[in-house]
């Protein structure tokens, strides 16, 4: 379905919205310390929306997006008759559109300026991540020493899975030959949040963005791939092996077994999923949760009061499946799939050596998004519903697959 429809004042005005959805939150929090991000973000949405609304109708119904929308709606409905935890705070409802509703709403908007201009949207996207990465590293707090950067009211992971996606992009833009070598220069931004920030999927997930990078740049036919690879191994041995003993994060990448062994003694499992820490105990304890409830979950949010350690998921998939239930999960894995297979079918039908190198950095980056999703809740984060419009756009953007 051709959605190429906006004029250039409603383009503008979306990437605007996109934009300060993106740098607005932690300037506020960070810079100004008023907390207001949410709301003017919501302000610009819904400026948005009046302008593009018309479209939206078109094309709300289509797949993968019928799937994310039932995902999205039904987590904020069930989390309404669930009574979920979060309606217990001040401006509750507000948040809890916040958390569901409107993520999925930018992401529309996003597949809009996808569709419209996909190497311009590319460009926004980027230099915004960028913009926030600085901001962090400029007024976060302590970023360089033994302990996990301070963010203010954002949690830490959030900010890194931001930088992360800011480094997705830029590297994007260099695998299609659209930036130039000064801008990639400031890649060091947010690849310096990601390893400096304390945080164990940061590190990993880096890891395999760069693999991504790498399998869609070279070329495995040259004899001076392979020696590349030689010298690049061992440099990218070293690398590993300074970050693992000389930042914060890397210290906490050794001593997952140490964390589990003194913080979480008493909730060990006995388990495979003691491995991952917290986050293998929260696969543990929330699957009873889910047997109990198997079709309608127990609502978003909602975990916290059963925890032994009082704390929400942070997990996506555990999320979904113990808190949204069937109804939620099943949808969602549907929705993921579906991109995947996209990305499948274009690459088999592209021959352009350039555009497969694409579709390979983008799976990689789709890829990193769905590891990050094993450990850690990022189902209200705008920046992995940006790289989702972007995977469910890139078919149709090379005429090769259409949303339908």
């Amino acid at each position: 379905m051709n959605t190429k429809a906006l004029s250039s004042y409603q383009l503008t005005l979306a990437y605007i919205t996109i934009f300060l959805w993106i740098v607005w939150r932690p300037f506020s929090l960070m810079v100004i310390h008023f907390d207001a991000g949410q709301r003017v973000s919501i302000l610009f949405l819904v400026l948005c929306l009046f302008f593009t609304g018309s479209l939206l109708v078109k094309f709300i119904f289509t797949k993968p997006i019928s799937l994310l929308s039932w995902v999205c709606i039904y987590g904020f409905v069930n989390a309404i008759i669930k009574h979920s935890a979060l309606l217990e705070q001040d401006n509750g409802y507000f948040y809890l559109m916040y958390h569901t509703v409107m993520p999925f709403l930018l992401f529309v908007i996003a597949i809009l300026c996808f569709e419209n201009d996909f190497e311009k949207t590319v460009r926004v996207v980027s230099r915004a991540l960028v913009v926030y990465s600085i901001i962090t590293i400029a007024f976060a707090g302590n970023i360089t020493g033994n302990e996990r950067m301070e963010s203010g009211s954002i949690n830490i992971n959030e900010v890194v899975l931001y930088c992360l996606c800011g480094v997705s992009f830029m590297f994007l833009r260099y695998v299609r030959g659209q930036i130039s070598k000064t801008e990639m220069l400031t890649v060091a931004f947010p690849i310096f949040v990601s390893v400096m920030a304390g945080s164990r999927m940061g590190l990993l997930t880096l890891f395999i963005i760069v693999i991504g990078l790498l399998s869609s740049k070279l070329d495995f036919k040259k004899t001076g791939t392979f020696i590349f690879l030689i010298v690049g191994s061992i440099v990218l041995y070293f690398g590993i092996d300074y970050i693992l003993h000389n930042t914060f994060a890397g210290e906490r990448v050794l001593g997952t077994q140490n964390e589990v062994n003194d913080r979480y003694a008493d909730f060990k499992t006995g388990t495979i999923l003691d491995l991952l820490g917290d986050r293998g105990f929260m696969y543990y304890y929330s699957w009873p949760l889910f047997l109990e409830h198997p079709i309608t979950g127990i609502g978003l949010y909602n975990y916290i009061q059963y925890s032994p350690w009082g704390m929400r998921l942070h997990t996506e998939y555990a999320t979904q499946y113990v808190e949204n239930g069937l109804l939620g999960f099943i949808p969602f894995i549907s929705f993921l799939i579906i991109l995947l297979k996209k990305l499948k079918i274009t690459k088999k039908e592209n021959k352009i050596l350039n555009e497969v190198n694409s579709i390979k950095m983008i799976f990689f980056i789709l890829s990193s998004v769905l590891f990050s999703n094993l450990v850690l809740w990022s189902f209200d984060m705008v920046c992995v519903y940006l790289v989702y419009a972007m995977v469910a756009v890139y078919p149709s953007h090379n005429s090769k697959l259409h949303l339908k």
